[in-house]
């Protein structure tokens, strides 16, 4: 795995907003599906270990940046004054 591997998956799928097929991942980053899901598994145990506010969730082939579940009160405390 290259240094920038999840500083790219991260980038890709924080500036796309929605969710990222696999084989988009798989295209850009020249990697194997199974190489891509290590990849992001590996990132979720960092976000999970360092208390992040974020994840990314799987949604049947895709891949979607999201915030934790645990920080969606505070998260509509400010959403619902818009």
């Amino acid at each position: 795995m290259k240094q920038n591997d999840k500083g790219t998956i991260e980038a890709i799928l924080f500036s796309a907003g929605t969710p990222v097929e696999v084989k988009d991942l798989q295209l850009i980053l020249e990697k194997s599906k199974p190489e891509i899901e290590e990849i992001i598994n590996q990132m979720n145990m960092e976000y999970k270990d360092n208390s992040r506010g974020i994840e990314i969730i799987k949604v049947d082939d895709t891949y979607q940046m999201a915030s934790r579940k645990e920080y969606y009160d505070s998260i509509y405390k400010i959403i619902d004054k818009r």
